[in-house]
């Protein structure tokens, strides 16, 4: 991305990132500051750990999930966690079938990625302006 926007020559550009989107922006934004105008995150983290023990229970029946039966009963577990209400069927429904056709290996590579990122020590060093 940040090839591209120097080859385009459109200087700072705002870098909005959507779950793991969020990781990757926070990551484009410490690594290329020059080329961040803007950044937004939504609905994403800076180090992945459960808060509490119910929330440990969750990560390890994600992880086991889709290291033994893949992405899409990952998906299935997650998808009764975001969608919860019986109105939102059709949400959940989408969800699983879209996770369900990532590459297996792909997949579980992101979630390992995922698993190591850390930018906590590093928040600080983002300059862009900032609102609540």
């Amino acid at each position: 991305m940040a090839g591209l926007l120097e080859d385009l020559g459109t200087g700072p550009v705002h870098v909005v990132g959507l779950s793991m989107g969020g990781v990757i922006a926070q990551q484009f934004a410490l690594d290329f500051p020059q080329l961040t105008k803007k950044l937004v995150l939504v609905s994403t983290f800076s180090v992945l750990r459960p808060e509490d023990l119910s929330g440990w229970a969750y990560f390890i029946r994600r992880a086991a999930s889709v290291l033994t039966r893949g992405p899409e009963a990952q998906a299935q577990v997650v998808a009764r966690r975001l969608f919860p209400e019986p109105k939102d069927q059709q949400l959940r429904t989408l969800f699983i079938a879209t996770v369900a056709r990532a590459d297996r290996r792909a997949y579980r590579r992101a979630r390992a990625a995922l698993g190591l990122f850390d930018s906590s020590k590093r928040l600080h060093e983002i300059q862009t302006p900032r609102w609540y």
